[in-house]
């Protein structure tokens, strides 16, 4: 912000930005979800073997909330009846999660460390769990039912806000109630279809042109 007075654009990926803040911006600017750049990314989801039911949950690259050493025991206990198999996407800096309840036979948990092809998870899934960033946004744009957590404390408040506001996902304000807001959510289909309809009015490669063009045009 400081040195906006020397910039010809400053582009920021947030859904809110304090309006004070926005007073010391001395040149043009964006932020809001056309801010956000991704690629144009398809929804191309196939059904899962034997009716099984995929949760994905992305505890960031190092997992700084150590979600790895209670959430999948807590997600057991709580029983989400619509989930068979869980995906813990282990970030590359992050510890092995760890779980000390005794496995339920009809869960399957599975544990990707750093995948490559993380897009291609995410569209396999029937829901996600991730924490706030753009990985929240690349789940989005896959128009798969997600909630969306701050490791954080209140940090990422306004912009979960902004996101629940847009109805596009839900999202748990506080992390120690994160399993039991996964498992409300996760069992409410017609919350559901509410989002992914609200998803699929969405084109969440807009702002990654738009950023190309604006560019394009400095340079000329």
């Amino acid at each position: 912000i400081d040195l906006s007075a020397y910039l010809d654009y400053l582009w920021i990926p947030s859904l809110f930005i304090n309006q004070e803040t926005l007073k010391e911006i001395k040149c043009d600017y964006r932020f809001g979800l056309d801010s956000i750049l991704l690629p144009k990314i398809k929804n191309n989801k196939n059904k899962n073997s034997n009716n099984a039911k995929v949760l994905t949950i992305c505890s960031g690259a190092s997992d700084v909330s150590f979600l790895g050493d209670w959430l999948l025991d807590a997600l057991q206990q709580a029983e989400i009846k619509t989930v068979t198999k869980i995906i813990w996407i282990q970030g590359p800096y992050a510890k092995k999660p760890d779980f000390n309840t005794k496995m339920n036979r009809d869960l399957e948990i599975e544990i990707i460390k750093s995948p490559s092809n993380l897009i291609s998870i995410l569209q396999e899934s029937d829901f996600i769990l991730t924490v706030y960033g753009i990985t929240a946004f690349e789940a989005l744009a896959c128009n798969i039912p997600t909630m969306v957590f701050s490791p954080y404390g209140t940090k990422d408040r306004q912009n979960l806000t902004a996101l629940k506001d847009l109805a596009i996902c839900d999202v748990s304000m506080d992390i120690s109630m994160l399993a039991r807001d996964a498992k409300n959510f996760f069992e409410n289909s017609e919350k559901h279809t509410d989002i992914i309809y609200n998803l699929r009015q969405l084109d969440f490669s807009i702002g990654l042109s738009q950023f190309v063009e604006l560019v394009t045009k400095k340079l000329i």
